[in-house]
């Protein structure tokens, strides 16, 4: 786990429930930093309705970007963002 600064991802486009898929498989607590500054744990159920309410525009993700407390999930979300959904 990383103990200094948190992993930031940034997530372009993406299929709303392979990403929930995705925060699924991520074992430490994972943020939405909203471009307002804002920052919601997306691990928590409750707060990922919010957050996700927050980014999502139209169907399309519309800003912010994910930090993530642990590197191992930091890596899942950014080949999830390069990928997508594991096969």
């Amino acid at each position: 786990m990383n103990i200094g600064r948190a992993k930031e991802v940034t997530i372009s486009e993406a299929d709303l429930e392979e990403f929930i898929k995705a925060l699924d498989k991520c074992k430490s607590n994972v943020y939405l930093v909203t471009n307002e500054g804002d920052k919601i744990n997306l691990k928590s159920q409750f707060c990922r309705i919010i957050g996700l309410h927050h980014i999502i525009n139209g169907g399309r993700f519309a800003g912010g970007h994910l930090e993530c407390d642990d590197d191992d999930d930091a890596a899942l979300l950014f080949r999830f963002n390069i990928y997508g959904a594991e096969n």
